[in-house]
């Protein structure tokens, strides 16, 4: 008697566990442990660090060699019977190296007026880096007549700050003017106003309408922005800073690009008057990109319609 067929395995009622697709994405510990991964990760991880690291030193190394800007302005400028030179420094922030180069510079441009356009301290630093600025300020002040303002950043020590620049041979105006004359004959008003990021610009204490001037105006204020401020008033030149030039510049045109003007650096024709914004030389992460610090030596030429010497006035006293 034959047997009967064998039956085909009934599956269980177990339930059968699928296999796992191969198809997801690898965990962070398969990319970093896994053979396929491993290589390729720490290649991309050396390559970021490189490139940072070389990004740096580029910053670094275009922020550390100081270029002297010589610049001739229209003789409307300021109105002047006789040219004139002016050094102008801005934004130092406690950079010791470039202002032993600006030194330098003004030592061999031998002006007539020099000119601290503001921010000597940079901000969060101990004030100890800052003093050790006062030789080489003494040197520089030495060179010619000197007058300073105050930026945003000095006004957090301000009374430490005004006693390093004043040992250092700068007179500080702030909210101040003083009837100035070169040894060759240049008669004009210096006009220093207070910073007005941080509310300690008063022109009405030192400046006049406009239109009621009688002699030529140099007016000094670290941030170019403050030119609004100062529209109703009589000014002939507006000396800046504050802006770094925006600490980058694009490397094929040499436009600045900066954010916080739309004056970064250079002069600028303003409302029938003219503003000239340096660079300065320090940085902020001390680091440059195609837009170095400078000194700048601004030439003016004589004017024929020289506007007649400024009135002896009393300067305003500075604020408490």
């Amino acid at each position: 008697m034959s047997k009967p067929a064998a039956l085909p395995d009934q599956p269980t009622s177990e339930s059968v566990t699928p296999p796992k697709s191969n198809t997801s994405c690898p965990s962070v510990w398969a990319i970093l442990l896994g053979s396929k991964w491993r290589k390729s990760f720490w290649i991309l991880v050396l390559l970021g660090v490189a490139s940072t690291y070389a990004i740096k030193l580029y910053g670094q190394h275009g922020a550390s060699t100081v270029i002297c800007q010589q610049i001739t302005l229209p003789a409307e400028a300021l109105p002047v019977k006789v040219p004139l030179r002016i050094a102008l420094i801005a934004d130092i922030h406690d950079n010791r190296n470039g202002l032993l180069q600006a030194l330098e510079h003004i030592k061999q441009s031998q002006p007539d007026l020099i000119i601290f356009a503001g921010d000597l301290y940079m901000s969060g630093t101990r004030l100890t880096r800052t003093r050790e600025l006062i030789t080489t300020l003494k040197e520089i002040s030495a060179l010619a007549p000197s007058y300073a303002i105050l930026g945003n950043q000095d006004m957090e020590c301000i009374n430490e700050i005004s006693r390093i620049l004043e040992k250092s041979g700068f007179q500080i105006l702030r909210n101040q003017r003083v009837d100035w004359t070169s040894a060759s004959g240049a008669s004009f008003s210096i006009v220093g106003l207070g910073d007005c990021n941080e509310g300690d610009e008063s022109p009405q204490l030192c400046m006049l309408p406009r239109g009621e001037e009688k002699g030529s105006v140099l007016l000094l204020s670290h941030d170019p922005e403050s030119r609004h401020l100062v529209e109703g008033y009589d000014w002939d030149l507006m000396l800046s800073g504050h802006t770094h030039g925006g600490q980058l510049a694009n490397p094929a045109t040499g436009e600045n690009i900066c954010m916080r003007s739309d004056m970064p650096a250079g002069l600028y024709p303003w409302d029938n008057r003219y503003i000239f914004v340096s660079q300065g030389l320090g940085s902020i992460l001390g680091m440059r990109f195609f837009c170095p610090p400078e000194v700048n030596i601004i030439d003016i030429p004589a004017s024929d319609s020289e506007a007649p010497a400024p009135e002896t006035k009393q300067a305003a006293h500075p604020q408490n």
